[in-house]
């Protein structure tokens, strides 16, 4: 891997509106998938959880411990597909700490 990230590359400053549209990338997402999978994973336990007799509050526990066990890997996945969007005038990029914003490249004694 090169140390040239892009030849003059261009940072755009963060603004309200900029950080607007990722958030609400990040929410509308987080929202439907999450929703979603809670839904599903909801559905499952209490059908079956009512067939084998168990109580409403244990099904109620059961639901909020898998609820999180669930949403953490779908908000990673919803993150993920945020980071891979182009915005409509903008992508987000991971850049290595220390680049120098005006030439593109890393410090010497970070180049591995």
């Amino acid at each position: 891997m090169g140390t040239l990230l892009s030849p003059n590359i261009n940072f755009l400053e963060p603004t309200v509106g900029r950080a607007a549209r990722v958030w609400w990338a990040l929410v509308w997402r987080g929202i439907l998938f999450g929703g979603g999978a809670g839904f599903i994973v909801g559905f499952v336990e209490g059908f079956i959880g009512a067939i084998v007799g168990a109580s409403a509050i244990a099904i109620r526990n059961l639901t909020v411990v898998s609820g999180v066990i669930v949403g953490i890997p779908v908000g990673i996945y919803v993150v993920l597909i945020v980071l891979r969007k182009n915005f409509r005038e903008f992508t987000i990029r991971l850049v290595p700490t220390g680049v120098d914003n005006h030439t593109g490249t890393l410090p010497a004694n970070q180049i591995s």
